[in-house]
């Protein structure tokens, strides 16, 4: 089963986004896509593969992004409000959006766990071309350190910015914190501050993101 659902902050489909088009202060959402597929269960940690036949992908809106340790992995549970209620064996989460920055300087992305895997890319390989080899942050299970990626922005730019995560069977879980150069945090799994992440430029200066499921 597929299913899709955009960040007020991110798009996601699980393997795309709401909220303004350039963020402002006084903006009440922001933008990133995500999706979740089926992932095969001979590719263990690798991208997600569709098993299913349903092309389909339902759009929502989420303002955080991942699943907190300790979440039972034998319900079933909505990863994000609006997006279908499944079990999360074998399957994969695909978030996508641009990073905005509003000053220049250091943004910093922290993944202290994942089950099983989590991965980012910044730039044109997270619009296509992603792989995990060229991947700018991987944490892995059983992880027992947390990852750290920064990337130097130059303020009123938009940078691509994709995470993926995979589950195989068991116990699961992934979080992933983005922080302003002030320290200020961006998103992570309690929410998201809108003046960040969006789906594209009002000026339709970003570029678009492939269709998921079709290199997206």
């Amino acid at each position: 089963m597929k299913s899709v659902l955009t960040f007020a902050g991110l798009a996601f489909a699980s393997f795309a986004a709401a909220g303004p088009c350039r963020p402002r202060t006084t903006t009440t959402a922001a933008a990133v896509s995500s999706s979740t597929e089926i992932a095969s269960s001979t590719a263990t940690e690798t991208a997600a593969v569709s098993t299913s036949t349903d092309y389909s992908v339902p759009v929502g809106e989420t303002t955080r992004i991942g699943i907190p340790p300790g979440t039972a992995s034998d319900t079933s549970f909505a990863i994000y409000d609006g997006s279908p209620s499944q079990l999360w064996q074998y399957k994969a989460v695909n978030h996508r959006a641009f990073l905005y920055a509003p000053e220049t300087g250091d943004y910093t992305v922290t993944i202290p766990n994942s089950d099983e895997i989590t991965l980012i890319w910044f730039g044109e390989k997270a619009i296509e071309g992603w792989t995990r080899a060229n991947a700018d942050l991987e944490q892995d299970y059983p992880g027992g350190t947390s990852k750290t990626f920064t990337i130097h922005l130059t303020a009123g730019t938009y940078t691509p910015f994709r995470l993926l995560w995979a589950n195989a069977q068991g116990d699961l879980n992934f979080i992933a914190e983005v922080q302003a150069p002030d320290g200020k945090v961006i998103v992570n799994g309690d929410g998201s501050d809108n003046k960040y992440f969006v789906r594209f430029a009002c000026d339709e200066s970003t570029p678009s993101f492939p269709d998921f499921g079709y290199g997206g």
